[in-house]
């Protein structure tokens, strides 16, 4: 199945300047615009890493990037992160969903971008218990300490 070819929206440790940025974005974007958010979305920590869940309240957000791809890497490049999000199309224990979302550029500009959201069935069995993080952006968290 050929995936529709879109930038991918980014939150969390794949944001520039993260660990998993480096492994599986570093010089292999032929663009990365920052300033995006993503509506309708609370963002948690889970230890190591977060993990975006959509909610019905659109005053919710979650601040990221836009990466572009590519088309000659990105069916890898898709491949390699669905990997890492441990995500498979079709599969029902998902620990993250991929989705097409409309994301808000601070020009207020809509573009439409993959996002790994967390898969409800999966957050709700965590063993942990998650920390919201009420501003919605993963680097000014990790800063906090």
């Amino acid at each position: 199945m050929v995936e529709e070819y879109l930038p991918f929206f980014v939150y969390g440790t794949l944001r520039p300047r993260d660990y998993n940025y480096m492994i599986f974005f570093h010089r292999h974007t032929e663009k990365e615009e920052s300033g995006f958010t993503l509506e309708g979305i609370e963002l948690y920590d889970l230890g190591a890493y977060p993990m975006a869940r959509a909610v019905k309240d659109k005053t919710k957000i979650v601040t990221g990037d836009l990466l572009t791809v590519p088309l000659e890497i990105y069916s890898d490049v898709l491949a390699n992160v669905d990997m890492l999000e441990d995500y498979t199309p079709g599969r029902d224990d998902n620990h993250y969903c991929r989705e097409v979302r409309e994301v808000k550029g601070l020009d207020g500009s809509i573009r439409r971008a993959w996002v790994y959201i967390g898969d409800e069935v999966y957050f709700k069995n965590l063993k942990i218990n998650p920390v919201l993080i009420e501003h919605g952006n993963w680097l000014l968290w990790k800063r906090r300490v």
